[in-house]
């Protein structure tokens, strides 16, 4: 999904808007390495938004699942494993409890996840990407 977020520098040299070549060449490092964190912190405010306006609840829900099997989940034989209820997934997305129920036990139908007690385990890592992207 594309971001439309900018900085702009305006000072004696003029404007340059987006141009990383120029903006290197007018900041010093603090000051462009501060810039780039504030637009990498407006496009992570702005996704969540993004999502629940433009994607179907079972495209969120695979996108945090993802997201989640990215940065706290443990490889095992059957994939990668999350500790997480379906009632916190539920509450990350803004989706009821049933409907992420509704939705992990098609996927588990579909062996694209395993469920367990307090925990999912994502077997089918690129079914859940294709439907995360609307494919």
């Amino acid at each position: 999904m594309a971001h439309d977020f900018d900085a702009e520098i305006a000072g004696p040299v003029g404007r340059a808007a987006g141009d990383r070549s120029v903006s290197k060449e007018i900041l010093d490092q603090p000051t462009l390495h501060l810039i780039t964190l504030l637009c990498q912190r407006a496009r992570w405010t702005a996704e969540p938004m993004e999502d629940s306006a433009l994607l179907a609840a079972p495209a969120r829900l695979a996108k945090r699942l993802l997201s989640l099997a990215t940065l706290h989940g443990r490889e095992t034989p059957g994939g990668t494993q999350l500790a997480i209820s379906q009632e916190e997934l539920a509450q990350f997305r803004g989706l009821s409890s049933q409907t992420v129920n509704q939705h992990l036990q098609t996927w588990r139908g579909k062996n694209w996840v395993s469920l367990g007690r307090r925990s999912l385990t994502i077997a089918n890592e690129r079914a859940l990407r294709n439907l995360a992207r609307g494919a």
